[in-house]
């Protein structure tokens, strides 16, 4: 069997009518509604997260609330660290420990925690500074 140039292929397709230049394929459909369908897709993903983010930081606050010891010993666990990130990690639970404890008797709690902390750390100027930056260290 002999072999057929391209463009007698392409030729012959066109001839066949099986080819509208000019016509849309019906099996492409409008860019716009798929951009929002995805646009809404984003959203909603979106949303269930930052949903899934609040219920589980509401739930972190009310354990720490319940019992707080458990937030105190990290605290102290971290300061053994000796790093900025574990000084950061430090000032963020005790700023969450203060917002679970506020309007209860142990509402000064996280305040107290960084006093000791600072006072057994007086050299540790970074421990120092996160605290002093989140509010809980005057200068």
């Amino acid at each position: 069997m002999p072999r057929r140039r391209q463009s007698d292929m392409l030729a012959e397709f066109h001839k066949s009518g099986r080819w509208r230049p000019g016509r849309p394929s019906s099996a492409i459909g409008p860019l716009p509604s798929s951009e929002t369908a995805a646009e809404d897709i984003h959203k909603n993903a979106v949303r269930k997260a930052t949903e899934k983010a609040a219920q589980k930081r509401a739930k972190r606050l009310a354990d720490m609330a319940a019992d707080p010891a458990p937030t105190l010993r990290e605290t102290e666990r971290l300061v053994k660290l000796r790093s900025r990130e574990s000084y950061v990690a430090i000032a963020t639970l005790l700023k969450e420990l203060r917002e679970a404890l506020a309007g209860t008797n142990q509402a000064g709690l996280a305040e107290q925690q960084a006093r000791k902390l600072k006072k057994e750390n007086p050299t540790l100027n970074l421990l120092t500074s996160e605290l002093r930056g989140a509010g809980f260290v005057a200068k």
